[in-house]
């Protein structure tokens, strides 16, 4: 656990994300691994398992994957602090940040991206391991993704 913390630190250090991510929502996380009694992992087939576990990011890693993801995920809090639709044009090019990122996840394999895409909303997900993301960051992705 001391472990996860430091990563944690350190990531949201070399992010320069102060004040954009809540931070409180990811230290339940830390505390609940060793709780945890069904992983997200248990959704997908061993396949679809290594695709993921190379491509998603990971909040302890510093590539620019991950921190695109990061940036992305600031910006929609920013949108809905500001009271920004997701029609916006700030919006919509989150929408197709969105879907570079996306690509550059999941490349070809839209069936994967849908799977973990319906897990990912699942609010019980943080609970399986997954970085606690708000309803109304996830609400806020959907509505941009179809005013597209």
């Amino acid at each position: 656990m001391q472990k996860n913390a430091c990563n944690l630190c350190k990531c949201r250090q070399q992010n320069g994300a102060e004040g954009e991510i809540r931070w409180e929502a990811l230290l339940p996380l830390v505390k609940k691994t060793g709780e945890r009694t069904n992983s997200w992992e248990s959704y997908f087939d061993e396949k679809e398992l290594r695709i993921l576990k190379e491509k998603l990011p990971r909040l302890e890693s510093s590539d620019e994957l991950t921190q695109s993801w990061v940036r992305v995920i600031a910006r929609i809090e920013h949108c809905l602090k500001a009271g920004l639709p997701p029609d916006s044009s700030e919006g919509q090019a989150i929408a197709s940040e969105i879907e570079r990122l996306s690509e550059l996840t999941f490349g070809e394999n839209k069936d994967l991206m849908n799977k973990f895409w319906e897990l990912r909303k699942n609010p019980d997900s943080t609970n399986q391991g997954l970085v606690p993301l708000r309803l109304e960051v996830l609400q806020f992705v959907e509505e941009c993704l179809s005013s597209v």
